[in-house]
Protein backbone atom coordinates (compact mmCIF):
# COMPACT_ATOMS: atom_id res chain seq x y z
CA UNK A 1 0.00 0.00 0.00
CA UNK A 2 2.85 2.31 0.91
CA UNK A 3 4.52 1.78 -2.39
CA UNK A 4 1.57 2.43 -4.58
CA UNK A 5 0.68 5.42 -2.59
CA UNK A 6 4.10 6.67 -3.90
CA UNK A 7 4.05 5.48 -7.42
CA UNK A 8 0.42 7.41 -7.76
CA UNK A 9 2.11 10.95 -5.66
CA UNK A 10 5.11 10.47 -8.30
CA UNK A 11 2.55 10.19 -11.37
CA UNK A 12 0.67 13.47 -10.26
CA UNK A 13 4.18 15.44 -10.13
CA UNK A 14 5.51 13.47 -13.10
CA UNK A 15 1.80 14.87 -15.28
CA UNK A 16 1.90 18.71 -13.66
CA UNK A 17 5.55 19.12 -14.19
CA UNK A 18 5.03 18.10 -17.91
CA UNK A 19 2.17 19.93 -17.97
CA UNK A 20 4.43 23.09 -16.40
CA UNK A 21 6.82 22.33 -18.84
CA UNK A 22 4.51 22.43 -22.16
CA UNK A 23 2.94 25.96 -20.93
CA UNK A 24 6.43 27.32 -20.48
CA UNK A 25 7.40 26.16 -23.75
CA UNK A 26 4.51 27.74 -25.04
CA UNK A 27 4.62 30.95 -23.48
CA UNK A 28 8.99 30.63 -24.63
CA UNK A 29 7.73 30.57 -28.23
CA UNK A 30 5.49 33.52 -28.05
CA UNK A 31 7.02 37.17 -29.83
CA UNK A 32 6.77 39.87 -26.78
CA UNK A 33 7.10 42.42 -29.78
CA UNK A 34 10.78 43.84 -28.03
CA UNK A 35 14.22 42.59 -28.44
CA UNK A 36 15.15 42.33 -24.61
CA UNK A 37 19.18 41.24 -25.31
CA UNK A 38 21.63 43.63 -25.27
CA UNK A 39 19.34 46.02 -22.79
CA UNK A 40 19.05 46.61 -19.05
CA UNK A 41 15.92 48.10 -17.82
CA UNK A 42 15.10 50.14 -14.27
CA UNK A 43 12.91 52.62 -12.72
CA UNK A 44 13.46 56.45 -12.38
CA UNK A 45 11.24 57.98 -9.72
CA UNK A 46 11.42 61.74 -9.61
CA UNK A 47 10.29 63.40 -6.39
CA UNK A 48 7.16 65.07 -7.08
CA UNK A 49 7.60 67.82 -4.37
CA UNK A 50 10.82 68.60 -6.01
CA UNK A 51 9.46 68.34 -9.76
CA UNK A 52 5.67 69.01 -8.77
CA UNK A 53 4.56 70.33 -12.74
CA UNK A 54 4.77 68.92 -15.95
CA UNK A 55 7.67 70.95 -17.59
CA UNK A 56 10.15 70.42 -14.54
CA UNK A 57 9.24 66.78 -15.01
CA UNK A 58 10.24 66.82 -18.95
CA UNK A 59 13.29 68.99 -18.29
CA UNK A 60 14.58 66.20 -15.54
CA UNK A 61 14.21 63.41 -17.68
CA UNK A 62 15.58 64.84 -20.75
CA UNK A 63 18.39 65.90 -18.42
CA UNK A 64 18.76 61.58 -17.60
CA UNK A 65 18.64 60.50 -20.86
CA UNK A 66 21.10 62.93 -22.63
CA UNK A 67 23.62 62.16 -20.27
CA UNK A 68 23.35 58.71 -20.27
CA UNK A 69 23.19 58.40 -23.66
CA UNK A 70 26.83 60.08 -23.50
CA UNK A 71 28.10 56.56 -21.58
CA UNK A 72 30.58 54.86 -23.81
CA UNK A 73 29.13 51.68 -25.16
CA UNK A 74 25.19 52.77 -25.08
CA UNK A 75 23.67 52.86 -27.87
CA UNK A 76 19.88 53.91 -27.22
CA UNK A 77 17.75 55.14 -24.25
CA UNK A 78 14.02 55.14 -24.05
CA UNK A 79 11.64 55.80 -21.82
CA UNK A 80 8.12 54.58 -20.81
CA UNK A 81 5.89 54.33 -18.28
CA UNK A 82 5.53 50.37 -17.91
CA UNK A 83 7.46 47.44 -18.73
CA UNK A 84 6.94 44.53 -21.08
CA UNK A 85 5.71 41.76 -20.91
CA UNK A 86 3.93 41.63 -17.74
CA UNK A 87 2.50 45.19 -16.24
CA UNK A 88 -0.63 44.29 -15.04
CA UNK A 89 -2.79 47.58 -16.27
CA UNK A 90 -6.58 48.11 -17.46
CA UNK A 91 -7.48 49.37 -20.87
CA UNK A 92 -9.13 53.06 -21.42
CA UNK A 93 -11.58 53.90 -23.74
CA UNK A 94 -10.76 55.57 -27.21
CA UNK A 95 -12.73 57.87 -28.84
CA UNK A 96 -12.34 57.57 -32.45
CA UNK A 97 -13.29 60.50 -35.02
CA UNK A 98 -16.04 59.41 -37.40
CA UNK A 99 -16.35 56.26 -34.80
CA UNK A 100 -19.32 55.89 -31.79
CA UNK A 101 -19.76 58.62 -29.42
CA UNK A 102 -21.58 56.55 -27.18
CA UNK A 103 -19.60 56.40 -23.79
CA UNK A 104 -20.80 52.77 -23.43
CA UNK A 105 -20.10 51.84 -27.05
CA UNK A 106 -16.27 53.32 -27.62
CA UNK A 107 -13.55 50.40 -27.89
CA UNK A 108 -10.36 50.12 -25.57
CA UNK A 109 -7.13 50.26 -25.74
CA UNK A 110 -3.79 50.27 -23.90
CA UNK A 111 -2.61 53.38 -23.16
CA UNK A 112 1.63 54.13 -22.47
CA UNK A 113 3.74 56.95 -22.32
CA UNK A 114 6.96 56.51 -23.98
CA UNK A 115 9.81 58.59 -25.25
CA UNK A 116 11.19 59.26 -28.62
CA UNK A 117 13.64 57.13 -28.48
CA UNK A 118 11.46 53.98 -26.71
CA UNK A 119 11.04 52.15 -30.14
CA UNK A 120 14.77 52.56 -31.43
CA UNK A 121 15.84 50.86 -28.00
CA UNK A 122 13.66 48.35 -27.62
CA UNK A 123 13.71 47.60 -31.60
CA UNK A 124 9.95 47.85 -31.84
CA UNK A 125 9.48 48.08 -35.83
CA UNK A 126 7.56 50.97 -36.86
CA UNK A 127 5.50 49.40 -39.89
CA UNK A 128 3.95 52.89 -40.68
CA UNK A 129 4.61 56.71 -40.75
CA UNK A 130 7.12 57.33 -37.92
CA UNK A 131 8.02 57.47 -34.35
CA UNK A 132 8.06 60.17 -32.22
CA UNK A 133 10.52 62.81 -32.67
CA UNK A 134 12.11 65.74 -30.16
CA UNK A 135 9.45 67.98 -32.41
CA UNK A 136 6.49 66.27 -30.54
CA UNK A 137 7.00 68.44 -27.38
CA UNK A 138 4.54 70.67 -25.64
CA UNK A 139 2.85 73.24 -27.42
CA UNK A 140 3.10 71.06 -30.53
CA UNK A 141 0.06 69.41 -32.33
CA UNK A 142 -0.88 66.49 -30.66
CA UNK A 143 0.58 62.73 -31.45
CA UNK A 144 0.00 59.43 -30.80
CA UNK A 145 1.32 56.06 -32.19
CA UNK A 146 -0.94 53.19 -32.75
CA UNK A 147 0.09 49.33 -32.44
CA UNK A 148 -0.76 47.12 -34.85
CA UNK A 149 -3.73 45.10 -34.01
CA UNK A 150 -5.38 49.04 -32.87
CA UNK A 151 -5.37 49.76 -36.28
CA UNK A 152 -6.93 46.40 -37.11
CA UNK A 153 -9.44 45.72 -34.69
CA UNK A 154 -10.90 49.88 -34.02
CA UNK A 155 -9.24 51.71 -37.26
CA UNK A 156 -10.46 48.51 -39.76
CA UNK A 157 -7.24 49.16 -41.64
CA UNK A 158 -3.76 48.33 -42.48
CA UNK A 159 -0.92 50.13 -40.39
CA UNK A 160 -0.88 52.85 -43.40
CA UNK A 161 -4.57 53.05 -43.41
CA UNK A 162 -4.10 54.62 -39.59
CA UNK A 163 -1.98 57.60 -40.20
CA UNK A 164 -3.44 60.52 -39.99
CA UNK A 165 -6.57 59.41 -38.08
CA UNK A 166 -7.37 61.29 -34.97
CA UNK A 167 -8.15 60.10 -31.50
CA UNK A 168 -8.98 60.84 -28.28
CA UNK A 169 -8.74 60.13 -24.60
CA UNK A 170 -11.51 60.91 -21.63
CA UNK A 171 -12.62 64.04 -23.23
CA UNK A 172 -8.92 65.50 -24.46
CA UNK A 173 -8.59 67.03 -27.39
CA UNK A 174 -8.17 64.44 -31.04
CA UNK A 175 -4.35 63.73 -31.37
CA UNK A 176 -3.09 62.19 -34.58
CA UNK A 177 -1.97 58.83 -35.66
CA UNK A 178 1.00 59.66 -36.63
CA UNK A 179 2.80 56.15 -36.93
CA UNK A 180 1.92 52.46 -36.31
CA UNK A 181 4.33 50.27 -34.81
CA UNK A 182 4.10 46.57 -34.57
CA UNK A 183 2.10 44.57 -31.09
CA UNK A 184 4.02 44.26 -28.03
CA UNK A 185 2.63 42.41 -25.17
CA UNK A 186 2.07 44.15 -21.92
CA UNK A 187 -0.56 42.09 -20.13
CA UNK A 188 1.68 38.81 -20.16
CA UNK A 189 2.37 36.54 -22.97
CA UNK A 190 -0.27 33.88 -22.57
CA UNK A 191 -2.87 36.09 -24.11
CA UNK A 192 -2.81 38.10 -27.38
CA UNK A 193 -1.06 41.12 -27.49
CA UNK A 194 -3.84 44.29 -26.34
CA UNK A 195 -4.81 47.20 -28.77
CA UNK A 196 -2.22 49.81 -27.77
CA UNK A 197 -1.92 53.36 -27.96
CA UNK A 198 1.14 55.42 -27.57
CA UNK A 199 1.63 59.41 -26.13
CA UNK A 200 4.57 60.60 -26.24
CA UNK A 201 6.13 61.34 -23.07
CA UNK A 202 7.26 65.20 -24.04
CA UNK A 203 3.18 66.28 -24.39
CA UNK A 204 2.12 63.92 -21.40
CA UNK A 205 5.18 63.86 -19.04
CA UNK A 206 4.83 61.47 -15.84
CA UNK A 207 6.92 61.18 -12.33
CA UNK A 208 8.12 58.23 -12.58
CA UNK A 209 9.43 56.44 -15.90
CA UNK A 210 11.28 53.12 -16.71
CA UNK A 211 14.60 53.30 -18.43
CA UNK A 212 15.59 50.99 -21.22
CA UNK A 213 19.55 51.42 -22.49
CA UNK A 214 20.52 49.01 -24.68
CA UNK A 215 24.42 48.75 -24.70
CA UNK A 216 26.99 47.01 -26.78
CA UNK A 217 28.70 44.22 -25.01
CA UNK A 218 26.95 43.29 -21.48
CA UNK A 219 24.42 46.02 -20.62
CA UNK A 220 24.73 44.72 -16.92
CA UNK A 221 28.63 46.30 -16.75
CA UNK A 222 27.17 49.73 -17.52
CA UNK A 223 24.86 49.38 -14.47
CA UNK A 224 27.54 51.30 -12.26
CA UNK A 225 27.81 54.30 -14.78
CA UNK A 226 24.57 55.10 -15.55
CA UNK A 227 23.57 55.29 -11.47
CA UNK A 228 26.51 57.51 -11.42
CA UNK A 229 25.05 59.45 -14.54
CA UNK A 230 21.76 59.64 -12.85
CA UNK A 231 23.16 61.01 -9.25
CA UNK A 232 24.76 63.38 -11.60
CA UNK A 233 22.12 65.14 -12.49
CA UNK A 234 20.34 64.84 -9.04
CA UNK A 235 21.94 63.16 -6.10
CA UNK A 236 18.14 62.88 -4.88
CA UNK A 237 17.34 60.53 -7.75
CA UNK A 238 18.25 56.93 -6.70
CA UNK A 239 17.23 53.94 -9.92
CA UNK A 240 15.35 50.45 -9.04
CA UNK A 241 14.68 47.33 -10.02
Amino acid sequence: MLVAAEVAASLVLLVGAGLFLRSFQRLSAVDSGVETAGVVAMLVAASPTKYPDAERQRAIFDRIVERVATLPGVRAVGLCDCRPPNYARSAGSVRIEGGATDARALPNAFQVRAGANYFGALRIPVLAGRAFTAADRAGAPLVVVASRTFARRHLSVDPAGAVGRRVSFGGDDWRTVVGVVDDVHYNGLAAPADPTVYFPFAQDPFIGMEMFVRASGDPLRTLPAIRRAVLDVDTDLPISR
